[in-house]
């Protein structure tokens, strides 16, 4: 990437965030924001935050749910150096009750200066909102500044067994704006554009959403 963004907001990236959803109330995992993105979730409190050598480990309650997310470098598998981040979710049900939990990490994509970074998929380009599901989901996705003459691209890999990659229920692909006020579940309208309502121009999101379970 030639230290050039892959996400909005560099170096701090407010636009992107993750939910818990424990039974029927979404948490964003961290601290309350007053930012538009993840502002209509609930929030716990972080009980604990470590660093490590290749990465950081953060610790959340959410009520009686404990949640710890570790960020660290990763050998990509497809080029085989630590250029990438891994990203972890372990999820703890501290109650005696049982609890149906899903997960969605939701990513503000911008690929150097654009903003409206389209995605590829497989062999499919994606120039307009579309969602993917557990059946059709492949092993990874790309976003590029340009389809034509691309000379940043971000990559994501879904599946990799050496790494216990967990692929998600749901990969959407979709507008910012509607991803960032709705902290999990989102009405997709295939083929609908990545123009958010109120504005001109497209500005493209991407959500990796696993579905709630016991």
């Amino acid at each position: 990437d030639d230290n050039l963004p892959l996400i909005y907001g560099r170096p701090k990236p407010w636009t992107s965030y993750t939910t818990v959803a424990i039974d029927k109330t979404n948490f964003g995992f961290g601290t309350q924001t007053i930012k538009r993105a993840g502002k209509k979730a609930r929030y716990g409190q972080i009980i604990s935050k470590k660093m490590m050598e290749d990465g950081i480990e953060i610790k959340t309650q959410m009520e009686d749910v404990f949640v710890t997310q570790t960020l660290r470098f990763f050998r990509n598998p497809l080029t085989n150096v630590k250029d990438s981040i891994l990203i972890e979710y372990h999820i703890f049900n501290d109650s005696d009750t049982d609890k149906d939990i899903g997960l969605r990490i939701m990513m503000d994509t911008m690929l150097g200066k654009n903003d409206a970074a389209p995605f590829r998929i497989g062999n499919e380009s994606i120039i307009a909102e579309k969602a993917f599901y557990k059946q059709d989901i492949v092993d990874y996705w790309q976003s590029f500044d340009s389809l034509a003459t691309p000379n940043i691209i971000a990559q994501g890999v879904l599946r990799y067994s050496p790494a216990a990659l967990t692929p998600p229920d749901e990969l959407i692909l979709m507008n910012w704006g509607t991803l960032a006020d709705q902290p999990y579940k989102v009405t997709i309208v295939e083929g609908r554009s990545f123009i958010r309502e109120g504005e001109e121009e497209p500005d493209t999101a991407l959500a990796l959403l696993w579905n709630r379970q016991s």
